[in-house]
């Protein structure tokens, strides 16, 4: 793990110990109690409400980092998991299909400023699978710029349906996972070390992970040096 990795590790547990500390130091806990309750309000259709605004979050390029984080409140780590990385799967398979046959010609007009559109037509063309898989992993391009750029390319829609689900998987477990954690400490009044050491060595896996499948694509020559330190936002 490098150093730069290292550092989102440590900064991301510092900020689970900071958002304990001042939800429970300002009296946030009960208003996210009453938050929590009204999405409860829903019944069995609280996790279709919350899918159905996420993927209308994702076709609108909203930073959908904060549904994620989200998920892991309202809808706990499992359905958390599923709906997220269903409904991005889902929201990033409509932008593809706008972008290829609703609004090609205006959305390939702002997308063609970016060198990164040629570099993306370019690799899906020779990797097919693997970029589509490797940029979900390994995030060298902007979340949102994807899910429109690959419209612009040649990759079948099928492949880029699965490839993006299977590819945000790790990212989005351990955000809802450590949200989830975050949200039962603050619940409970109590830290629970087993958790957050579940947590850390998750977190830990899909860095590995990440800076695997960025090596593996500079290997391959599929992406530059330059662009191994890129984070999608």
């Amino acid at each position: 793990m490098n150093k730069n990795k290292l550092l989102h590790l440590l900064g991301f547990i510092l900020v689970i110990a900071a958002v304990y500390v001042l939800v429970n130091v300002t009296g946030l806990r009960h208003n996210i109690l009453h938050f929590h309750q009204w999405i409860d309000g829903f019944g069995y259709w609280a996790p279709t409400v919350f899918f159905v605004i996420y993927i209308i979050a994702t076709v609108f390029m909203a930073p959908i980092s904060v549904l994620t984080i989200t998920a892991g409140v309202i809808l706990g780590s499992l359905v958390g998991i599923v709906v997220a990385s269903v409904g991005s799967a889902l929201g990033g398979g409509i932008c593809f299909l706008i972008s290829r046959y609703i609004a090609r010609d205006y959305i390939k007009k702002h997308l063609e400023r970016s060198h990164h559109l040629n570099n993306l037509d370019e690799m899906t063309n020779k990797y097919g699978a693997y970029i589509v898989a490797g940029s979900r992993i390994a995030l060298i391009f902007p979340c949102a710029f994807l899910n429109y750029g690959f419209g612009l390319t040649k990759v079948n829609f099928s492949t880029f349906l699965l490839w993006t689900w299977l590819g945000m998987i790790p990212e989005i477990s351990a955000y809802v996972l450590g949200t989830n954690i975050v949200y039962k400490m603050i619940l409970h009044h109590k830290i629970n070390w087993m958790h957050i050491s579940v947590l850390v060595l998750a977190l830990a896996c899909v860095i590995a992970v990440t800076v695997r499948a960025k090596k593996y694509l500079s290997e391959k020559k599929i992406i530059s040096d330059a662009e191994m330190d890129n984070d999608c936002e």
